[in-house]
């Protein structure tokens, strides 16, 4: 690591052929105006500094993988509905304590990583008119207790990590609109005391993951409607008091 405290400066050519940029480890608090003018800038990795938060104006619009890992960033920046070729964005280890999603310019966002946060709830009032495409949604390591009703409204996403919160209720609702696109999901280390109606609305669930809960039986139609399309699932350190045969029954024919 280096002491850096600020970007600014004069860059001359390097702001026209730079494309790739690691300034992580060092005690940033702003990412400088100019960076906006770096036309071929499409990787940006910040992690571990003290960026607070930054201007609508301060990236380049077709930046492809942004990292901000470990800052002290307060909220989710609504500036990055801007960069319109965002796919990759990491905003790990900072100090949400809610997530509003803006309304991203972006169609092709492979990952959002927001684990390791302490959100509470998590909310997408500006996605009015549109869906917003999320592969790989991680929101691991935060302090969720309830997924309410609708909680992933106007999503389409294929991966959701939610291991390590707090989760102790799940609306049967919670997956409305992801019944026949979600494909991923752990819930490992909470407290679900059964297996949700909402998981098992899950038509095109292909790999679950429910270990260390305080699950004690399971229904036996809780796996039917995703059962021939399971490759993984994980019980591991429930509150189990036999295999719940009626339940894998299915499961086991294919």
């Amino acid at each position: 690591s280096n002491h850096l405290t600020s970007l600014d400066g004069d860059w001359g050519y390097t702001k026209d052929t730079l494309t790739n940029a690691f300034f992580g480890d060092n005690s940033i608090i702003e990412i400088p105006k100019i960076f906006s003018t770096f036309e071929s800038l499409v990787w940006l990795n910040l992690d571990n500094n003290n960026i607070e938060e930054f201007s609508e104006d301060s990236l380049p619009r077709n930046m492809h993988t942004l990292s901000l890992n470990s800052n002290l960033l307060k909220s989710f920046p609504s500036s990055l509905k801007a960069l319109k070729d965002l796919t990759w964005l990491y905003l790990r280890g900072n100090n949400f304590k809610n997530l509003e999603l803006p309304d991203f310019q972006s169609s092709n966002l492979e990952l959002v990583d927001v684990s390791e946060n302490c959100i509470e709830w998590i909310r997408t009032p500006s996605l009015t008119n549109r869906t917003l495409r999320i592969k790989d949604f991680n929101l691991d390591s935060n302090k969720l207790t309830l997924l309410p009703a609708g909680m992933f409204d106007r999503l389409e996403i294929k991966r959701i990590h939610l291991s390590t919160n707090s989760v102790k209720n799940i609306d049967d609702n919670a997956f409305r609109g992801l019944e026949d696109i979600l494909e991923y999901l752990n819930l490992e280390n909470n407290d679900l005391p059964s297996v949700p109606n909402a998981v098992s609305r899950l038509r095109n669930l292909s790999y679950l993951y429910l270990a260390n809960n305080d699950i004690r039986n399971i229904s036996g139609d809780a796996f039917h409607e995703f059962a021939e399309d399971l490759r993984a699932l994980s019980l591991a350190t429930n509150s189990l008091d036999a295999v719940p045969v009626a339940a894998l029954s299915r499961y086991l024919l294919f």
